[in-house]
Formats: structure tokens, C-alpha cells, sequence
């Protein structure tokens, strides 16, 4: 790669080419340009063209000298390849070997030599071509890169740091669409067999319909591109995934984009959009992609997999459920039972908490204290500790315990949260609590009296 810049001197019409070598132009970013010409000594009007002859495969001939930076290898290989090379008749080795030039294509490198002795050509691959168990090293650096959120540019910084040479864009683009393919294909497979690891393990359990299909029960959630913080719901895109609850193992996922790059550009031109691959997929809300999406999968569970979503462990959205109804995937004499997930109720259950230390006047229209809302948001870590105590011992009780009696305890347990933390201790089990501490208050009372307690309650009965 050999670019040419362009100088044009003050008061002259002089023009001046330097010639770059590529070996020292491909660690040169385009911040690293403008500073080098911001730090020259001349009284110069600078203007900088760059044109570059992209290709995949690069050449740097001559000497060791040209030959600079690091290079991504796989080591072992390395030294097996030198080890190897001797050559009949004059026992040449590696230390007869002479340098001529290396080829890039990306990360990998092929270094070329000649034998000062008898004159054979030699070459030495960073990696192993014929490897069919491994990636190569340019598939590998791409995979890293996607799965760490990042992009070309940041390799570019990356690479420049390192004083490694860099794949070009061309490459880099084609590498990354064979690795949303390989990743795509994976996760279908891999979807597949945790739908019939889900089925099996239902028929094993004999849940199953009058027709002798498996139900099973799924959690599902969504989320979207960009966070919407309680308020700004205008994502252009979203996913949902439906896993299935005994494996733990996705078995459905689905992607709403609102956005589609090379239609958007069409468009701002006044054009048709060319042949490609279009995201566009979605016109609705960004509220609704998560619904679409869940709804999708129960809708498609039978046809494909021969199972029904029976039980919906999910967070307290609405819409799903709703929507859910009005679907009827399995027909009008199946309905899919809601099952709150955990996680959720209690983020629920601390938010309404949080939303109370804010309140400046009660529901009478009267002042709170600034001290009881101090309180309730120093104490909302100890009201969710409660919750998760009592359910982690109430999951350790004893089989033999019949579940309604269980049941019935961690309610009660529940119920008493708030209680105990605001220092009433009446009801307080001995497995959680040991009774009144030195110099603790009762707050109960006085919570009461400013008309707090009853929105505590609402917010606890969020889980009873």
C-alpha cells in the first residue's frame, strides 16, 4: 500500500510527492497524520490527498529493512516451520536463509526466502493454512472485535498501537459478514437442540396435553438498543428472546430494526434503494418490538417444534400478556399462564419504595418530614434483603412439607418485610430475626401517623 501526499508551498506552485513506504504508512492514523503535519517546521498552506491502492494482499519486497512492527502468529507453528527446513545436499538450515519479502493478506503473513547456499525458496506462514479445526487469525481478530462492541475504527487505533499492520476495511467487511453467518447458523442449531432437550425433559415429567404435546415453561424479555431511562422510548432497534425455563438454554430470539442504512441514504437522495441485504423489518412503536417478537415465537412453537409455551415467566409488561390473549396460538382452550419472575418483582417493589423518598406531601395534601424519607432510602437494600432471606429459606424447607403450608409461610414472611425493617418485631420469625436491637425505634407507629405506611403496603403487596 503506497500512498502520495500532496504539499502545496506558500507563494509558490511548487508541488511536492512523498513517497510513504506502506510498512510505515499502515501504523499512521488519521490523527497521527494531522499532528505530524501540525508539528512541521515549514510556513506551509497544507492540503493532504491520500490515495490509496486497497488491496487484500500486500507485498513488501527487499531486506530485512522494510521488514518492521509486530505480526499476530500462532508460535508453535512458527518454530515447527523452522525447524523443519534443511535441505539436502548442503544441510542448509534456517541460518542460510535470506530474507526477500513478505505477503499480507489481513493478519496472516507469508514470509518469503532464497538460500544463500543452493539457491531453494522457502516460506513461512504466521499460521498454519490447512487448519480446519481453528479459525484463522483474521476471522479471529473480527470475531473479538463484534463481540467486544467495537468496530473497524477501533481496530485501526488498536492495531496502530501495537504497530501491527491492519486488514483493510474491504476485508475487514467480509470477514465480519462470514462471522454473522457462522454465528447465525450456530445459534440455530444450537436454539434446535435446547427445544428438543425442553420437549424431552417435559414427556419425562408427563407435562403434557391431552394430545400428548410437551408444555413447557419459558422466560422471555426484551431490550432494546439504547436505554430509554423511564421516558424516551424511540429505540430503532429491539430484541426478545424466549428461554426455556428448566434448561436455561434460548430457544427462540427474534430482531425488530426500524433503520435500515443503505434504504435511509436512497431516500435522503431521492433514489431507489439498490439491491442489498435490508434490516428494515418493523414500523410500529418501539414499545410494541418486544410484544412482536414474544408473540411471534409462542405463535410458531407448534408448527415447528411440536411444543406449547404453557407458563410465561416474565417482567410485569402487560402488553405481552394481552397481546398473548388475543393471539390464542394454541387455541381458544389453552391459556398461557403468567408467572411473575423475581428479578422484576422485586425492582418493581424497590422503585415504588424509591418513589416515595421523593413525595414532599402526603395523599391529605400534608408535609412529610424530610427524616422519614432519609429513612425509607437508607433502608431500601434492608426491605429487599427481607424479601430474597424469606424465599431463599422457604426454598430450603423440607420436601415433605406440603406446598400450600410452604406457601402460606413465605407469605407471611413477605407481608411482615417492612415491619421488620422499620423496627416492629412482633411477627418476626426466628430463623430471620432475633427481636428488638438496643437502641433501635420503632418507626411503625410514626410511618403510620404521616400517612407513609399504607403506600409501603401497596408497594409490598406488589409480591403477596
Amino acid at each position: 500500500m503506497i500512498s502520495y501526499l500532496c504539499i502545496e508551498l506558500i507563494g509558490t506552485n511548487d508541488v511536492e510527492f512523498i513517497n510513504a513506504e506502506s510498512s510505515y504508512h499502515d501504523n499512521f492514523t488519521s490523527h497521527q497524520t494531522k499532528s505530524f503535519f501540525a508539528s512541521t517546521p515549514f510556513n506551509t498552506k497544507l492540503f493532504t490527498e491520500v490515495v490509496e491502492q486497497e488491496n487484500n494482499n500486500t507485498e513488501v519486497n527487499n531486506s530485512f529493512d522494510s521488514l518492521n512492527g509486530r505480526r499476530l502468529v500462532n508460535i508453535r507453528y512458527i518454530f515447527e516451520s523452522i525447524q523443519s527446513i534443511k535441505h539436502q545436499g548442503f544441510d542448509c538450515t534456517f541460518r542460510d536463509l535470506e530474507f526477500t519479502k513478505e505477503k499480507r493478506k489481513g493478519f496472516f503473513s507469508t514470509f518469503c526466502f532464497t538460500c544463500k547456499l543452493c539457491g531453494s525458496k522457502e516460506t513461512i506462514n504466521s499460521e498454519d493454512p490447512s487448519d480446519n479445526v481453528n479459525i484463522n487469525a483474521n476471522m479471529a481478530v473480527v470475531s473479538a472485535v463484534v463481540n467486544t462492541g467495537q468496530g473497524y475504527g477501533q481496530l485501526e487505533e488498536f492495531a496502530a498501537t501495537l504497530n501491527m499492520p491492519v486488514i483493510s476495511n474491504r476485508m475487514y467487511q467480509e470477514m465480519h459478514s462470514k462471522v454473522f453467518h457462522y454465528t447465525h447458523k450456530i445459534a440455530l442449531e444450537g436454539m434446535l437442540l435446547a427445544r428438543k432437550e425442553e420437549g424431552r425433559l417435559a414427556v419425562e415429567r408427563g407435562d403434557v396435553d391431552q394430545y400428548g404435546r410437551p408444555k413447557i415453561a419459558v422466560v422471555a424479555d426484551g431490550t432494546w438498543s439504547k436505554r430509554s431511562y423511564r421516558t424516551n422510548y424511540n429505540a430503532l432497534s429491539g430484541v426478545a428472546c424466549i428461554i426455556g425455563a428448566v434448561t436455561k438454554k434460548v430457544i427462540f430470539f427474534g430482531v425488530r430494526n426500524k433503520f435500515c442504512c443503505v434504504c435511509f441514504s436512497a431516500k435522503k437522495l431521492d433514489k431507489e434503494p439498490g439491491p442489498h441485504h435490508c434490516f428494515l423489518n418493523w414500523g410500529g412503536p418501539s414499545t410494541a418490538m418486544e410484544a412482536d417478537i414474544i408473540v411471534d415465537g409462542f405463535k410458531h412453537s407448534l408448527e415447528m417444534h411440536n411444543l406449547i409455551y404453557s407458563q410465561l415467566i416474565g417482567d410485569g409488561d402487560s402488553s405481552v400478556m394481552k397481546r398473548l390473549r388475543i393471539a390464542k396460538p394454541y387455541g381458544p382452550n389453552c391459556i398461557v399462564q403468567k408467572v411473575e419472575c423475581t428479578n422484576h418483582l422485586l425492582r418493581n417493589y424497590i422503585n415504588r419504595l424509591r418513589d416515595l423518598t421523593s413525595k414532599r406531601k402526603n395523599s391529605k395534601g400534608e408535609p412529610i418530614p424530610g427524616y422519614l424519607r432519609k429513612i425509607i432510602q437508607t433502608r431500601l437494600l434492608r426491605l429487599r434483603y427481607a424479601v430474597t432471606e424469606a424465599v431463599k429459606y422457604n426454598r430450603q424447607l423440607q420436601t415433605n412439607i406440603p406446598y400450600e403450608t410452604r406457601l402460606m409461610v413465605l407469605k407471611s414472611d413477605l407481608v411482615n418485610g417492612p415491619n421488620h425493617v422499620f423496627g416492629d418485631h412482633t411477627n418476626c420469625r426466628q430463623y430471620f430475626c432475633q427481636g428488638t436491637k438496643e437502641g433501635e425505634d420503632n418507626l411503625v407507629d410514626e410511618l403510620k401517623r404521616f400517612e407513609l405506611w399504607d403506600d409501603i403496603i401497596r408497594a409490598r403487596n406488589l409480591l403477596t
